[in-house]
């Protein structure tokens, strides 16, 4: 899983300095950060667990990071990466709202679709709306990127069409939690530094440079939280299961050590 992990943007949170509470992370946090990155043994990870969706826990907390919505954690960390891009999207001087009722009404009023995002008039584009979608996924094993395709094209096929139809532009932001950025989310923060550059007095560059790392110290950030929150009520028997093959005198003895 580590070369799920050698794109340029996959480490910029490493590169983040702690001058401002957006780029500060405790102590423990960042412990848990290295050891997901480097795929270390969680230090919290109790042998023989089971999450209560049934399955098995890693000892390396991607299970708990992406792979269940159990306790809610996977969607505070796609929550937080939405608001994120939106508070870079105001930054930038756009005007975007976040998950807009009956945006697709014109062409279908019984649509229950709602984007993540949507910015209006968008510059650059001869589109009156620019809808957003964010997904956070978990890498496949030794194929850095496919699970961001994949998850590009599942969310272009669910509102490509309908932002067509709409005279809309659609862009799939898609992340994985190894930090990996699908290329359309890396070319809208190309194209939000370029835009910004000129307002801000700041150079464009520097600017893309800001918006990568505010993702991926989120991200890390979230996914560490997630990691550390979930095995905090693991290990507090408010959130765990055993496998059967355990007999209750080995369960006892875990947590009497």
């Amino acid at each position: 899983m580590v070369e799920n992990h050698f794109g340029d943007e996959s480490g910029a949170w490493l590169n983040c300095i702690p001058k401002y509470a957006n780029f500060q992370m405790p102590s423990g946090r960042f412990r848990t950060a290295l050891r997901y990155r480097y795929r270390l043994k969680a230090v919290q990870h109790i042998p023989g667990s089971i999450c209560k969706c049934n399955r098995p826990l890693d000892c390396f907390g991607h299970h708990l990071a992406t792979g269940c919505n159990h306790g809610g954690e996977r969607i505070a960390t796609y929550d937080s990466i939405k608001l994120e891009v939106h508070r870079i999207l105001q930054y930038a001087g756009k005007w975007s709202k976040v998950e807009d009722h009956g945006v697709f009404h014109n062409t279908n009023p019984d649509s229950k679709l709602r984007p993540d995002i949507i910015i209006r008039n968008p510059v650059g584009s001869n589109t009156s709306l620019h809808v957003l979608d964010v997904a956070v996924c978990g890498p496949i094993r030794g194929e850095p990127g496919k699970a961001l395709t994949q998850i590009a094209r599942s969310k272009t096929r669910k509102y490509g069409s309908h932002c067509t139809a709409n005279g809309f532009s659609f862009t799939p932001l898609i992340i994985e939690s190894s930090g990996l950025m699908h290329c359309d989310f890396l070319r809208l923060l190309k194209q939000l530094a370029s835009s910004a550059a000129e307002t801000r007095r700041i150079p464009s560059h520097i600017l893309l440079q800001f918006f990568v790392r505010r993702i991926s110290m989120r991200l890390t950030m979230s996914i560490a939280e997630a990691i550390d929150g979930r095995y905090s009520k693991l290990n507090s028997h408010s959130d765990l299961d055993f496998d059967p093959g355990f007999s209750s005198e080995v369960i006892l003895g875990v947590y009497d050590n």
